[in-house]
């Protein structure tokens, strides 16, 4: 790590909804259908103002002396190609300006269609760029100041409308075996869009859970010490038991009364976790709250 401390900010589940999607015959016999009508019923006053926020953040990233962003998924609502058009409008600026990593949610892998057609890939291509053991594009790894960012996609689509859960899958989680095997020395820090535990410390429920969350965390446990997601929409952030790794939740950015993102600074003895909360009435961000989490003395030996 140089001297300057490395400053990053944690933005996720944004869920932007294209009021003018329309489903095909096909989706009505799908899971598309549910999520839909989910979107209009619930969603679509949680988060109505999530484009605005979003062009906030566009616009304020880069003014607020970072070094890039971490962007870990749910861009989207149901995923649909007019939603990654307006995802894609929307981010374009903050994409060309600022340095990132990305990885998808459920909602932007919430159908084939779009896993298929690497919506969220192509939409956050300048975000996805790194080291590979193949062609594939998970699981890659980018090092910013001495530290290396390992991102994995959690999510694949499910059947059943009630099934939100995730899976990395074998395939590769053999690919990120190789990876981590290649990385040159220096700390590791793993972002996902599913979570490991919820901020009680148990298990995330049956139907939202990353199914294979053992496997990744033999692979990662010993390397990584810290844990970067989203998923759940409320922040939050624990040790993961037996381990030096901190997990720690972002929440939403755009869910009405939820609204916040946090600003990492990362220095040799200690992480500087910056809660910034939407403010309504003023539409801007401010400062909430600053959480100190001391390294321990394994990551301090890398520096």
């Amino acid at each position: 790590m140089s001297a300057q401390p490395l400053r990053l900010a944690h933005i996720s589940d944004v869920h932007l909804i294209d009021e003018k999607t329309r489903l095909r015959m096909r989706d009505w016999l799908s899971k598309r259908a549910v999520g839909w009508a989910n979107s209009r019923l619930t969603r679509s006053k949680l988060f109505r103002h999530a484009p605005e926020i979003c062009r906030h953040l566009v616009e304020q990233l880069p003014t607020r002396q970072l070094d890039g962003v971490i962007f870990t998924g749910d861009a989207t609502t149901i995923g649909t190609p007019r939603e990654f058009s307006m995802a894609s409008e929307i981010f374009a600026p903050l994409l060309q300006a600022m340095p990132g990593l990305a990885v998808p949610g459920n909602h932007d892998h919430y159908m084939r269609q779009s896993v298929r057609a690497r919506l969220f890939e192509t939409t956050f291509a300048s975000w996805q760029t790194g080291l590979r053991v193949d062609e594939h594009v998970y699981p890659f790894a980018r090092q910013l100041n001495g530290i290396w960012f390992v991102c994995v996609n959690s999510s694949r689509p499910n059947l059943a409308p009630w099934d939100s859960r995730g899976k990395v899958g074998q395939v590769q989680l053999d690919r990120l075996e190789k990876l981590m095997s290649s990385l040159p020395a220096g700390p590791k820090i793993l972002v996902t869009h599913y979570p490991y535990q919820l901020g009680n410390g148990h298990p995330e429920l049956r139907w939202r859970k990353l199914r294979d969350a053992r496997k990744l965390w033999d692979i990662m446990g010993k390397e990584a010490f810290f844990w970067f997601h989203g998923h759940r929409h409320v922040r939050y952030h624990l040790p993961i038991i037996g381990s030096s790794c901190v997990e720690v939740c972002v929440g939403s950015s755009t869910q009405e009364g939820r609204w916040s993102y946090h600003e990492y600074t990362f220095a040799r003895d200690q992480l500087v976790m910056l809660h910034r909360m939407w403010n309504k009435a003023d539409h801007r961000f401010d400062d909430v709250s600053e959480e100190i989490i001391p390294m321990p003395e394994a990551w301090q030996k890398h520096f």
